[in-house]
């Protein structure tokens, strides 16, 4: 017998360096809304301030780890920062700040800090 088709994984990331422009309310909405479509939704929270944890209902720092964790120890599986929220609707948090707790002598992004370790 043959295997079914694996199902389709679609990745979508909103960004913008500009603050006020709508990126975590345009990002927990539309998590929220294909969700309630059935599809599994994962939102992952880079901002250091930590609003879309805040607007899922998640206080930062509460749960045991975090998107921080994630970046700071590149052995630690996802599945252990993961935290469902609602049906069809899960989150890796953020925790306030990020960016200092990795290294408080640069400027560098959390993302960038993990994909480009220092020499």
């Amino acid at each position: 017998m043959s295997q079914p088709a694996p199902k389709l994984v679609r990745t979508i990331a909103l960004m913008n360096q500009k603050g006020g422009v709508g990126k975590t309310t345009t990002t927990v909405n539309l998590a929220a809304a294909i969700a309630q479509l059935g599809r599994r939704v994962l939102v992952v929270d880079l901002d250091p301030q930590a609003h879309a944890t805040l607007h899922l209902g998640v206080t930062p720092g509460e749960p045991a780890t975090s998107v921080y964790h994630l970046l700071s120890d590149p052995d630690l599986p996802a599945e252990q920062a993961t935290m469902k929220v609602r049906e069809n609707l899960w989150l890796i948090p953020a925790e306030r700040p990020i960016s200092p707790r990795l290294n408080p002598n640069s400027r560098a992004s959390p993302t960038a800090s993990r994909a480009c370790p220092p020499r």
